[in-house]
């Protein structure tokens, strides 16, 4: 288990390099807390009202919610080519 996990960290790194970066190389506090309550809103809510919730474009957000489901995607189609 601890391997098939271990192959997500350079997938992760890569697609949060990519989409999540600001300028000077770091990730805004406003992703640092999306990623965060992510978490917990998949336990409270369930999966599609989390996905429904961060897939709004029309929010009033500081930064754009969907790029973490952007990542996410990108983490979770790399890892179908690794198998």
């Amino acid at each position: 288990m601890k391997n098939k996990l271990n192959k997500f960290i350079p997938l992760a790194i890569k697609a949060v390099e990519s989409e999540l970066l600001e300028d000077d190389n770091k990730i805004s506090s406003e992703y640092n807390g999306y990623i965060s309550s992510f978490g917990a809103s998949l336990v409270q809510s369930g999966l599609l009202p989390t996905l429904a919730f961060y897939a709004n474009k029309k929010s009033n957000s500081q930064k754009d919610r969907t790029k973490l489901l952007k990542v996410i995607y990108m983490i979770i189609h790399h890892d179908k080519e690794l198998d």
